[in-house]
């Protein structure tokens, strides 16, 4: 049974997110340590007075690797 186009992107979507919440769910410990690691940064920031958009930048390297 074919598809309207609109109704195959609502599935094509549907899928996306689906993959995306099971990442998510299997990351939830990555997530975890990275809600820590930016609490970490954030508190650094504060002590040290470094702009947080400094935190950000070292945060978007760190991403990539994990």
């Amino acid at each position: 049974m074919a598809l309207r186009p609109e109704a195959q992107t609502n599935a094509t979507v549907m899928a996306m997110v689906v993959s995306v919440v099971m990442s998510v769910r299997a990351n939830v410990a990555m997530m975890t340590f990275l809600v820590l690691w930016m609490n970490l940064v954030d508190v650094l920031a504060t002590m040290t007075n470094i702009e947080m958009d400094m935190a950000v930048i070292m945060l978007a390297w760190i991403i990539p690797f994990m």
